[in-house]
């Protein structure tokens, strides 16, 4: 099995997006991998080479990695929490991520990729090392649908505070 962790990787958000990559437009500067998936937004945004902040929030951060920015935002509605919008992974803004987390109220960030749970997580703890954070990731296994997202944000909220037992 591949480390999907160690390779770079874009995700187009769009069918148009798509198809520029794999015709060999545009594509990001060491992007090694493409990473195409049936899901798609409703809305095509520019990349910006850095992470979008699309709504502001403090009570924790939740970071929607390509496709998943319409699911995370449907799930999240109604909630205090800031989204983020990472059109691709890399290169990681780290100083997006940690700004939007210094930001808020609470150092919770939720990871919404749409692909193995967990590929971007190490590298957003390493952005937050010297932040104490908690940090749930999600990936295709676990269900990107809106309502496997707002179950897992709403779990993950009702835990804050509580002690985690040493094992």
């Amino acid at each position: 099995m591949r480390d999907h962790a160690r390779l770079d990787r874009a995700r187009p958000r769009t069918p148009r997006r798509g198809a520029a990559h794999r015709h060999g437009r545009p594509r990001p500067r060491g992007a090694r991998v493409l990473l195409v998936s049936a899901r798609s937004n409703t809305s095509a945004y520019e990349a910006t080479g850095g992470f979008r902040l699309v709504r502001p929030g403090l009570d924790g951060v939740v970071l929607a990695v390509g496709a998943a920015l319409d699911p995370v935002l449907r799930a999240t509605a109604g909630l205090d929490l800031a989204v983020l919008d990472a059109t691709t992974i890399r290169p990681f803004d780290e100083i997006g991520l940690r700004t939007a987390v210094l930001a808020a109220d609470h150092a919770d960030v939720v990871l919404v990729e749409p692909c193995l749970p967990a590929t971007t997580a190490s590298r957003a703890a390493r952005t937050l090392v010297h932040v104490p954070h908690r940090l749930p990731a999600l990936g295709d296994a676990d269900g990107l649908d809106e309502n496997g997202i707002a179950r897992t944000v709403r779990d993950f909220r009702r835990w804050r505070g509580r002690r985690v037992p040493r094992t």
